[in-house]
């Protein structure tokens, strides 16, 4: 039998070649996208981080961080039509603490008093803030946050949504984007979740409706569902910076009240059961939006976010994984601020003012935030110190609560972050707390 190979046909080469300019084109059409996204959001963020920082200089001396006056402003699209053109340079080096992805040409104007476009400056009447420079999105170029009305839409999880009540602190989506709530030191974290189906389907247990006999408290379904569909639109969730705490100490079980906190140097809300966590869960207030103790799949998705931008093994129980950065029974931690760190044993009945770092030998319970050893992309303790209550449900009949994270009774070398253990609906010990979510 002979072959007939007459070799590939001009239509079908022709063909090819179309698939791959389109393939191509599409390629470098989401790059830019890409780039363009990254870039408005980082003006985004340099400008929620001025208006913040400029407040409370204002409110602290009474008048605006500013150098010299800006001569033309003819050219920035987007003035405030109400604004006056009293405009002045924002003077950096008057404010602590800021770290800007643009207006770098602020360092040439201090050095050759020569007014450039790379700066930022403000209103002094209305206190509105510009970058004279621009950043290009979808062919237009923006000076400023857009009006809520007219505000462009770029990727969610490039650009989290601020609750209301809530301000800009510092950090990236990738990074850990915080935000503060407003009369408060209470701090979240952004969670991005860039796979919606990876997020529902990847998890070992499950989030149902549990029932807390021993304080009649419930989920429902409609609860979780909720949440799926808030995550789905928002592209994430938030997550309590710190582990959920109180100004004193618990060192008993009992009655709860409110006025859990999400705040550096507090004592972990702890002696509390899973119905009790639940409740002042969903008692911490921020307008328009649920708050509540994360379900499995929230805290898997929170591991992701980790494994993505800290590297995979920091939750493991190997090397350089878990029990580097957790507060478990051996580990050693340097504390940020010793003064400012208190201790208890894992029976939690007694706090001691620390003097010391702890060493490998001490199985200290200690206050939220006590050490950038336990941080990782901005969230503190979120491996050992307290296990953490969640809203999934686990297989055992006698304890279907989960909580995770493990506690600094348990090893680092064998208690990784991700960690699920059970208890019962009544169980109430030092060494267990909770985060809470919002959405």
């Amino acid at each position: 039998m002979i072959k007939n190979n007459k070799g590939i046909t001009m239509v079908a080469l022709s063909a090819t070649i179309l698939i791959i300019v389109i393939l191509t084109g599409t390629l470098v059409y989401n790059t830019l996208n890409g780039l363009e996204n990254r870039r408005i959001n980082n003006l985004y963020n340099d400008i929620r981080l001025l208006k913040d920082k400029v407040a409370s200089y204002y409110a602290e001396y009474g008048e605006l961080p500013i150098s010299i006056k800006y001569p033309n402003t003819e050219n920035i699209v987007g003035i405030n039509k109400n604004d006056n053109d009293d405009y002045y340079v924002i003077d950096l080096t008057l404010l602590s603490n800021i770290t800007l992805s643009y207006g770098k040409g602020f360092d040439k104007l201090q050095n050759e008093r020569k007014v450039g476009y790379d700066i930022y400056i403000i209103n002094k009447q209305s206190h509105n803030i510009y970058y004279p420079q621009g950043v290009k999105f979808d062919n237009v170029i923006y000076y400023t946050m857009p009006s809520e009305e007219s505000e462009i839409k770029i990727t969610s999880y490039d650009k989290p949504y601020i609750p209301e009540g809530c301000i800009y602190k510092e950090g990236t989506w990738e990074t850990g984007f915080v935000i503060r709530q407003t009369g408060t030191d209470n701090e979240f974290v952004w969670i991005p979740v860039t796979d919606y189906d990876k997020f529902v389907e990847d998890k070992e247990y499950a989030d149902t409706a549990y029932s807390d006999t021993k304080n009649g408290y419930a989920v429902s379904e409609y609860h979780y569902q909720k949440m799926l569909e808030s995550v789905k639109e928002n592209g994430g969730f938030y997550i309590g910076r710190y582990e959920m705490g109180k100004t004193t100490a618990r060192t008993a079980k009992g009655t709860v009240n409110g006025n859990a906190l999400s705040t550096q140097n507090a004592y972990p809300y702890n002696f509390v059961t899973l119905g009790q966590a639940q409740t002042l869960g969903t008692e911490f207030m921020v307008k328009g939006r649920t708050t509540s103790l994360m379900y499995g799949v929230q805290w898997d998705a929170v591991l992701r976010f980790i494994a993505g931008y800290a590297g995979t093994n920091i939750l493991t129980t190997s090397a350089g994984g878990s029990g580097k950065w957790g507060n478990y029974s051996n580990s050693a931690i340097n504390f940020q601020d010793v003064a400012k760190v208190k201790y208890a044993a894992t029976t939690g009945t007694s706090w001691i003012q620390a003097t010391t770092n702890k060493a490998t030998s001490n199985s200290w319970i200690l206050t939220t935030g006590a050490s950038t050893t336990c941080k990782v992309l901005n969230i503190y303790d979120l491996a050992g110190n307290v296990s953490e209550y969640t809203l999934e449900r686990g297989t055992n009949a006698s304890a279907k609560n989960v909580t995770r994270g493990g506690n600094c009774g348990e090893s680092g070398t064998t208690t990784a972050a991700a960690t699920r253990a059970a208890v019962a609906d009544d169980n109430s010990v030092a060494t267990i707390g909770f985060r809470i979510a919002i959405w």
